[in-house]
């Protein structure tokens, strides 16, 4: 099931509706822009008219929550090899659901999740990518970001890219209850851009400082620390300079 629109309020709130109607999975919703799109821990996602790619797709999975571990890190992996299939080199991922080109922000991935008694497991797997960023957007939010125009040669060809997005998105939600993170942890190691570096970790009880060695089998952050290595689970993580 497909739908488009030119704007919604979240992409992510209209396919958990279509699930709520009865309609089969996956159900994937594309709009021109959000007005109410949503990052990590409920930040707002600025999505200018026809400067990102929104999208999301749901999916039903009949193994319950444990089967997903690792699904955000996952996608920016099928995001990343789309980018590459449409021509464009130098995107990277940080953990644990941001795509990056050097120390700028390219996009990232949002994955909502509601389990049932019987097992099945419903996610929600939300796609945001900047396409062609209006200038002064950068400052005004105060953080470094790019967009694929950007990075890329010649003219944006939204369509051709949001087709691979689907594509790749798609093999992986149909492989990923059989293969689990295993089958993308090696690939996700080699575009990981905090890996050797310093990183502080916040939002846990206490700050967790050192340095970025990979992820684990379940796609948990490792971090080297003075006292020993440190398996994050969750949490915000920041670039340091050493």
């Amino acid at each position: 099931v497909l739908h488009t629109a030119r704007e919604l309020p979240s992409t992510n709130d209209a396919v958990a509706e279509l699930r709520r109607t009865g309609l089969p999975s996956p159900q994937v919703v594309l709009a021109e822009s959000q007005t109410a799109g949503r990052g990590r821990r409920g930040r707002q996602w600025e999505s200018p008219l026809g400067a990102c790619f929104c999208g999301s797709i749901g999916w039903t999975f009949t193994g319950g929550f444990s089967v997903l571990e690792g699904l955000s890190l996952a996608a920016g992996v099928a995001v990343v090899n789309a980018l590459k299939r449409y021509g464009m080199a130098g995107a990277g991922l940080k953990w644990p659901n941001d795509i990056m080109v050097g120390n700028a922000k390219l996009g990232g991935v949002l994955i909502e999740l509601q389990a049932e008694a019987n097992g099945l497991c419903h996610v929600v797997l939300g796609i945001g990518l900047n396409l062609a960023l209006p200038a002064g957007l950068a400052e005004r939010l105060g953080r470094e970001i790019t967009d694929v125009q950007s990075c890329s040669n010649g003219p944006l060809a939204r369509n051709r890219l949001g087709g691979l997005l689907l594509d790749e998105l798609l093999q992986l939600l149909a492989r990923y209850e059989a293969n689990g993170f295993a089958a993308w942890r090696t690939q996700w190691g080699e575009l990981d851009v905090m890996r050797g570096r310093l990183v502080e970790v916040t939002g846990l009880e206490r700050p967790v400082t050192g340095i970025a060695t990979g992820v684990d089998e379940r796609g948990a952050l490792l971090v080297e620390c003075d006292d020993g290595l440190v398996t994050v689970a969750a949490g915000e993580v920041s670039l340091r300079e050493a």
